[in-house]
């Protein structure tokens, strides 16, 4: 058994006589059973991209395509993040009434002070490892919605990314999905626009070389510094 999220999926009988063969006893099972539904094992999100289009006729209202195939250049898309996990019933702390705001407490016997589970959402880019935007989710205790814009504006490709759902209390309850944008060129698309975009690729291109020119730099004059200590 090397993960809680193994141990939360047994049923009760198999889980029992598990930890039975760990030698804990009836009052020490219990224990486990109570702590095991408090933690958020099976968390989990599911995402879509979105394309909005603005209804020219009227201005306050949109047209939303989900998971389309391909999107232009020079789109911008929103990455809507649906996270959930089982609710469970606890007292609310004093200050929030409202149960959607009420956080959940994390089992914690050796903190002195009262401490409550909180999420964090990163949306990646996966080739250039690079984390784009984080989003912090104080309490997911009846499901929670974080939405992510991004700009498409790259020169045409596939592009993959990340998403990651990171607890600060708990390890091993972790989630993370990867995916992936179709960029298509943009028939339509200004003169003007396209050249900022090649610009805007031409200077990140540009950095990442300086980046890893100025690391070069850095591992060699370790290496003449330990040299020299030899």
């Amino acid at each position: 058994m090397d993960s809680v999220k193994k141990l939360a999926a047994m049923s009760v009988e198999e889980r029992e006589k598990l930890l039975k063969d760990f030698s804990l006893d009836a009052n020490q099972i219990s224990e486990v059973e109570k702590v095991l539904h408090i933690m958020p094992a099976d968390v989990g999100f599911k995402y879509d991209i979105i394309l909005k289009d603005i209804n020219p006729t009227d201005t306050e209202k949109s047209v939303e395509e989900k998971n389309l195939t391909e999107y232009l250049e020079g789109s911008i898309v929103t990455i809507r993040v649906h996270v959930s996990r089982p609710s469970y019933p606890s007292k609310a702390p004093e200050g929030y009434p409202n149960k959607d705001e009420t956080p959940i407490e994390v089992h914690c016997p050796f903190i002195p002070v009262q401490k409550f589970e909180h999420w964090w959402v990163f949306l990646a880019e996966s080739t250039k490892k690079q984390i784009l935007m984080v989003k912090k989710v104080p309490s997911v205790r009846d499901g929670v919605e974080v939405e992510f814009q991004l700009p498409l504006m790259v020169k045409p490709g596939k592009y993959h990314f990340q998403l990651h759902l990171l607890n600060d209390s708990y390890v091993g309850c972790d989630v993370q999905q990867d995916f992936s944008i179709s960029v298509v060129k943009d028939p339509n698309m200004k003169i003007e626009k396209r050249e900022e975009i090649e610009k805007k690729e031409a200077e990140e291109e540009k950095k990442e070389e300086e980046e890893g020119e100025e690391g070069e730099e850095g591992e060699d004059s370790d290496d003449e510094e330990d040299k020299k200590e030899k």
